[in-house]
């Protein structure tokens, strides 16, 4: 994934600009609003996902038809925002198949101390998110991929599409006596 993007100028790879705009007509209308959004890729804007950290995972398996025997996996990433001012959704309604990895392996930043990554791993969970990319699964069912690569993680969920939101965080309220 980090052929997309440049870690150092914080921009996401033209190609990958041309993929997006190429697989648009594919996507759900939910996908391609999150997809091509220009604030997405902008991590200066609030709802940018750059940055962001998790604060939950939610897994469930709704159940339907008679016995309840039809299942259906659906995933909510909730994450804190870049600026800490707003809460992200990423709704996966119908999930395919996914993979959540968290490690400790993104080492290459800190080569000048080579425990930096364990002793940062005990006090960050996932870290911050570094990138994420959206592609059309290669079923020919116009499901969607999504990969998200955290500082010490990487997820990968197939789905049918992606919903994204983002409520504002009430400030901290000083109390006094």
């Amino acid at each position: 994934m980090s052929s997309i993007y440049n870690r150092s100028s914080f921009e996401w790879s033209a190609e990958y600009m041309k993929y997006l705009e190429s697989i648009k007509e594919s996507l759900s209308p939910y996908t391609r609003e999150f997809a091509l959004a220009p604030w997405h890729y902008d991590p200066k804007d609030h709802r940018c996902p750059h940055d962001s950290w998790v604060e939950s995972i939610s897994i469930s398996e709704n159940a339907s038809g008679e016995t309840r025997a039809v299942r259906e996996v659906e995933i909510v990433l909730t994450l804190l925002g870049a600026f800490h001012d707003l809460r992200i959704k990423v709704h996966y309604p119908r999930v395919f198949a996914y993979s959540i990895e968290r490690t400790a392996k993104n080492k290459a930043s800190h080569q000048d101390d080579p425990d930096w990554i364990f002793k940062r791993a005990e006090t960050v969970g996932h870290g911050d998110l570094l990138v994420d990319q959206i592609r059309l699964s290669e079923d020919g069912d116009c499901s969607v991929i999504h990969e998200i690569e955290f500082e010490l993680g990487y997820w990968s969920i197939h789905c049918s599409e992606i919903r994204y939101s983002w409520e504002p965080l009430q400030p901290k309220r000083e109390y006094t006596h």
